[in-house]
């Protein structure tokens, strides 16, 4: 998806934001949709996506977005699970996309060549029915995810307003091929201290990201290898209030 699409998606649904009511939705309800779409070599495509509003959602107000991306071996209703009580407790509206591609195992599901699609379309969706601000949207992902909302956070810089990139490595060619400097914007990015590939590769990158007036918190979880510190909520809660800090 070519930043011109991110463009066109973001004005579209400021479009349908303006002067419109929304949903009554119950916030301990989580809402399953599913989307149909052209994928990128013609061929038809069907995804699903969760998400949730906060307990104290009223639709007469607007609410921060977070759009969670689960890693290759996960799936969209566990990771909605693990951030729900975090995005409830702050007030966050949740939206976590399926991946789009499912593994050979069985077993999860991983993120192809039509991720982008599918996580833009689920956004769109997602905000003609829930209360969103506009200003207040971001996208964080874990291990294959985090290399999805990385691409996506970089590429799609306005919409996305912060991202998080979380046991995974930062590629500079991705950010060089995008060429679309970020100006201010938040990106927080982890991974446990026991992946030094992840540091060796992803040092560089951070710098650049700084250079180009980039908000960056760089954290190594200290003792460990791929997954969050415990407890993960706690960690999940600091993503957040660092994201949507102004």
């Amino acid at each position: 998806m070519s930043a011109r699409v991110c463009i066109y998606f973001y004005s579209i649904s400021l479009l349908l934001s303006c002067g419109r009511s929304y949903d009554h939705i119950p916030p301990r309800q989580v809402t399953a949709g599913e989307i149909h779409f052209q994928g990128t070599q013609g061929e038809p495509v069907q995804n699903t996506f969760l998400y949730s509003v906060p307990q104290n959602y009223d639709p007469g107000n607007s609410y921060p977005m977070i759009v969670t991306l689960h890693g290759g071996g996960s799936n969209a209703t566990a990771f909605h699970d693990l951030w729900k009580s975090t995005t409830d407790s702050l007030g966050f509206v949740l939206l976590t996309p399926r991946g789009d591609v499912e593994n050979e195992t069985g077993i999860g599901r991983r993120w192809g060549e039509n991720a982008e699609r599918s996580v833009m379309i689920s956004i769109d969706i997602v905000r003609k029915a829930a209360h969103v601000d506009p200003g207040r949207i971001y996208i964080a992902g874990f291990s294959s995810g985090g290399k999805t909302a990385y691409y996506l956070g970089l590429k799609c810089a306005n919409l996305f307003h912060g991202f998080a990139a979380l046991g995974a490595p930062l590629e500079k060619n991705v950010f060089h091929k995008n060429k679309i400097f970020p100006n201010k914007q938040k990106i927080y990015i982890a991974h446990g201290s026991l992946e030094t590939q992840i540091a060796e590769k992803s040092t560089p990158v951070i710098d650049e990201l700084k250079n180009h007036g980039a908000a960056v918190e760089y954290v190594q979880y200290q003792g460990i290898g791929h997954t969050l510190p415990e407890p993960k909520e706690h960690e999940l809660g600091r993503i957040l209030n660092y994201l949507d800090t102004q």
